[in-house]
């Protein structure tokens, strides 16, 4: 068994939901994120509210999986990248579950 981890901005949440319904995962699970980005630039005096441009709303969803099915999710996340080339891609990871209770 494997725990799949998809994290994406939020504009993509639908598109991902669809990716996992289409792979038939029978459950999955979801967190809101509010995304920070650690970046150096000079101040934008015309962003009277600076500190919103350096955070994304994004999701992260996961779900405990099969081997095989874990792959298929990742294959799929990595098609839709690079059909979309987008400059905010959805990112995917694989951990392997030693124990469930």
């Amino acid at each position: 068994m494997k725990q799949v981890i998809v994290l994406s901005i939020k504009d993509y949440e639908s598109e991902l939901q669809k990716i996992l319904k289409g792979i038939e995962i029978p459950t999955f699970s979801k967190v809101d994120i509010d995304g920070c980005r650690n970046t150096k630039r000079g101040v934008d005096l015309t962003n009277w509210f600076a500190n919103s441009v350096d955070s994304d709303f994004s999701v992260m969803y996961f779900a405990f999986v099969a081997n095989d099915v874990a792959d298929q999710i990742l294959d799929a996340i990595e098609r839709w990248n690079e059909s979309k080339g987008s400059q905010n891609p959805m990112h995917a990871f694989i951990q392997p579950v030693e124990r469930i209770v």
